[in-house]
């Protein structure tokens, strides 16, 4: 997921989801690479418990990078559950 850390962008949609991945489906959860690439201050204003969950979810954090193709690259599935009421850019 790429997106700013707040529950219109699909943050809490996201995190859900991976927790039923790892209870329901364990060996397609363990295959996955699962990122969330957010803003460098959503990163630092994290509480320490959300960090930990994140972690044992076994959800690595990056930032944002300058060039969006470098990421894009490696991406196989990319995932946006926004509730914000906003289309993909073209």
């Amino acid at each position: 997921m790429i997106s700013r850390l707040n529950i219109e962008k699909g943050f809490v949609t996201f995190l859900s989801s991976i927790e039923a991945l790892k209870k329901y489906k364990p060996k397609l959860f363990k295959k996955l690479n699962k990122l969330l690439i957010v803003p460098k201050h959503d990163i630092d204003n994290l509480d320490i418990q959300l960090k930990k969950h994140i972690s044992l979810l076994e959800i690595e954090l990056l930032t944002y990078k300058n060039n969006p193709i470098d990421i894009y690259r490696d991406i196989d599935i990319l995932i946006h559950p926004t509730n914000y009421y906003e289309g993909c850019s073209r």
